[in-house]
């Protein structure tokens, strides 16, 4: 979903949530219950719960539109990381994958 002006210009591409609310599995509470009721949303980098995702999870918004949710553990184990790709100025995709930290 792109966000525009009266002129039909983007406002912006991307709409990344910093968030300490939980990845909760059932989706009534945390991270998944945000999406459930908020519309925009792009990418979740999701924290507090410490959970450990080996992939994100796509979450759909009340617009229909999808919303990525990634958490990737504690204590720096692993990290995550996240690319997007644009075409025309639009968000056309994105992937996700965790680094370990461990063999580094």
């Amino acid at each position: 979903m792109t966000r525009t002006l009266s002129n039909k210009t983007p406002l912006v591409a991307l709409v990344v949530c910093m968030s300490h609310l939980g990845y909760v599995e059932n989706g009534e509470s945390g991270d998944t219950f945000v999406v459930k009721q908020v519309d925009g949303i792009d990418f979740i980098a999701s924290g507090h719960t410490h959970t450990f995702m080996e992939k994100p999870v796509m979450q759909t918004q009340p617009c229909g539109a999808k919303t990525m949710i990634f958490q990737v553990g504690k204590s720096g184990i692993y990290v995550g990381r996240v690319d997007f790709t644009f075409r025309s100025g639009k968000l056309a995709a994105s992937s996700a994958r965790l680094l370990d930290l461990r063999n580094v």
